[in-house]
């Protein structure tokens, strides 16, 4: 159940008031009206019904935001789920030996030290390769910057030895996919130039359209043409597109959607080719 805001009770709280048949009689209400058509703002009865409403909409807040709180916690204490895998990931200190703690069976660092946790995006999922089942561990560090070879090597171990024993493990940590974008762009000669540019300030609204729509996709997530279309058809000035060929680091990739190798996806400005037309 969605949470209900303040108005959504306040209403349903005086709908109730006006439907109730004793109240009817008492105030001779028509049901058939709304409340503002029989209460004033200031009437002592609105104020009471909005107060109780508060009461109710603050009460349910809390009531929400802890449940929140208890789903969050039981995803990320689920051993061997995805999300536990998710937050192992990024729990993972470079430099760091595991030490095995005999009261928990388990091995972990002995201080946690969030200077030395290096991964800041992380992605599970659990795929079938040449018939094996395998979790694909997708992880970067900041401004999405791969691992090294020794800080994948020492991430992998980390991982391994955590998890679930007889696990099957990929652990995947690239520069992001480069993609090429073709497309002819349809523009309103009021708003953009011939070359693309706003009249105003001189910005070029695909190329932002473009960066914002690969910026929204999720690690280890899809390229979908479609939603790239909608995101440029949106900008500014824009009438019309059609998106043509695209090219995945070199390979051309015309399917109505597709995953890189890396998880991450960008595209240099000179990568952008757009042919504009009036209109």
């Amino acid at each position: 159940m969605a949470r209900r805001t303040l108005t959504d009770i306040l209403n349903a709280t005086r709908q109730k008031w006006i439907d109730n048949v004793t109240l009817q009689n008492i105030y001779s209400l028509d049901a058939s009206k709304t409340w503002d058509e029989q209460f004033s703002d200031v009437a002592l009865e609105s104020i009471i019904t909005y107060v109780f409403s508060y009461c109710v909409w603050i009460f349910e807040n809390i009531v929400y935001d802890k449940a929140d709180e208890v789903v969050a916690t039981i995803e990320s204490n689920a051993l061997f789920s995805i999300p536990w895998y998710s937050t192992l990931a990024k729990a993972f200190q470079l430099g760091d030996e595991l030490v095995y703690n005999p009261e928990t069976y388990r091995c972990d660092y002995a201080t946690v030290d969030e200077s030395k946790q290096i991964i800041k995006f992380t992605a599970i999922r659990e795929r079938q390769i040449e018939g094996v089942t395998k979790l694909q561990v997708f992880a970067t560090k900041a401004n999405k910057i791969a691992l090294t070879a020794d800080e994948l090597a020492a991430f992998s171990s980390y991982i391994t030895n955590k998890g679930a024993a007889g696990t099957h493990f990929q652990f995947i940590s690239l520069t992001p996919d480069q993609l090429i974008i073709n497309a002819d762009v349809y523009y309103n000669p009021q708003v953009l130039s011939s070359a693309g540019l706003k009249l105003t300030d001189g910005t070029k609204p695909v190329e932002l359209a473009i960066a914002d729509y690969l910026n929204t996709i999720v690690y280890a997530g899809i390229f979908n043409r479609a939603k790239l279309t909608d995101k440029i058809q949106a900008a500014d000035g824009i009438t019309d597109i059609v998106l043509n060929n695209i090219y995945l680091n070199g390979d051309l990739k015309n399917d109505r959607q597709f995953e890189s190798a890396s998880g991450f996806y960008e595209t240099a400005t000179n990568n952008i080719h757009i042919n504009y037309h009036a209109g």
